[in-house]
Parts: structure tokens; C-alpha cells; sequence
């Protein structure tokens, strides 16, 4: 049973919360990140975000959807590299090189 705590082979995760955003959603993995269960019989379920997927999601800042500083946002997704300028539209990243910056 979902939410139960433990992890039954038709869910996918078990974070044993009904919250939206934290990587498991209805004992499924939501779009953006990657959960492992470290032991199947109670919920040591671990979620993190997918940097690099070019999706963003709550606990990024900017993902390009490249692995590595990539074409404005850093490795790790917690922001913009050095001139570049970037803004979330629809939970995607658009960045552009700062104009007069002399790169």
C-alpha cells in the first residue's frame, strides 16, 4: 500500500508523504529525478534531482541539460556560470552570454 512505508514491487518508490516535489509522488518517481531503495522492506528511499536533464526542478537553480558547466549553468545546478544570464520558463532553462561583458 503506498504511503505505508514499506516497498511493494508495484511501486516504483516509498517515501511514506503525500508531498509533491520531493522526488517521489504516489510511490512513483516524479519527471527530474532519480530515487533508489537502499532496502526494499522499509522506505529508505532516496531521491535527488537529475542535473543535466535539462528539466528544473524545485531544488535547482538552472539546468541546461548538459553534464558539466554547460552553456550557462553550472555542473551541479545551483546556478549560472560567469557571464550568462539565465531564466526558468515552463521548469526549462534559457540562458544567454551577457552582452558587453568583453567574452
Amino acid at each position: 500500500m503506498c504511503g505505508d512505508g514499506f516497498i511493494t514491487s508495484q511501486e516504483q518508490c516509498e517515501d511514506s508523504n503525500i508531498l509533491s516535489g520531493d522526488g517521489c509522488f504516489n510511490c512513483k518517481t516524479e519527471y527530474g529525478y532519480s530515487c533508489t531503495n537502499t532496502d526494499k522492506t522499509f522506505s529508505t528511499n532516496l531521491c535527488s534531482p537529475i542535473c543535466g536533464d535539462a528539466y528544473v526542478v524545485p531544488t535547482e537553480i538552472c539546468d541546461d541539460g548538459i553534464l558539466g558547466d554547460g552553456i550557462g549553468c553550472l555542473d551541479d545546478c545551483t546556478g549560472s556560470l560567469p557571464f550568462f544570464t539565465c531564466v526558468n520558463v515552463n521548469k526549462f532553462s534559457m540562458c544567454s552570454s551577457v552582452c558587453g561583458d568583453a567574452y
